[in-house]
């Protein structure tokens, strides 16, 4: 009996302006989206997760997860964007209601397969407060669970150089939220 390899690309950042040919602001070259999956698909990858990193590019992420039923998305915040995306929103729990309805979206249309981006990155803390970082990450853990549809998806956990904790600790962290009776944004 043959097996055969399956590939699946689990973070394609198709949102980036690169992919439309910006560099720095300046257009250098057409969107290349097409391109760069017949390269993809013909090198034998069998599936394509396109990463939201934003609100705004989960969307975008969403839309492009649906021009081929080999992709597929998440819906989530980068964790360098923590502070512009919940902090300085103006609502930070509508924004996160955003995230959620979006999420409900794309899994009802059976493009959505995980939240995420989500976690700590403390090589750009430039970006965001790790302790920001930290509220969201389990704010988005915590606030998926009891919701079924989002309970049952991966989260695509991001750590970039923090040991604070580790994937195994984000259950135990966000259950301990809810029960403490935390307003979960």
């Amino acid at each position: 009996m043959s097996s055969t390899v399956r590939m699946i690309d689990i973070a394609v950042n198709f949102t980036d302006l690169m992919f439309k040919g910006i560099y720095n602001g300046r257009q250098c070259h057409a969107a290349d989206i097409p391109a760069v999956l017949a390269r993809a698909w013909s090198a034998g990858v069998d599936r394509i997760i396109v990463t939201g990193g934003s609100l705004q590019e989960s969307k975008e992420a969403l839309a492009i997860a649906e021009t081929d039923g080999r992709l597929f998305c998440t819906v989530g915040v980068h964790p360098t964007r923590c502070k512009v995306e919940f902090e300085e929103s103006g609502d930070p729990e509508q924004h996160f209601q955003a995230l959620v309805s979006l999420a409900q979206e794309g899994i009802q249309k059976g493009k959505v397969v995980a939240i995420g981006e989500c976690g700590l990155d403390y090589d750009r803390l430039q970006f965001c407060p790790a302790d920001i970082q930290m509220k969201q990450v389990l704010d988005v853990v915590a606030g998926s669970k009891g919701i079924g549809d989002l309970e049952r998806l991966s989260k695509v956990l991001y750590h970039n150089t923090c040991r604070v904790f580790f994937p195994s600790d984000l259950d135990t962290a966000a259950d301990a939220l809810l029960e403490s009776g935390h307003n979960v944004q």
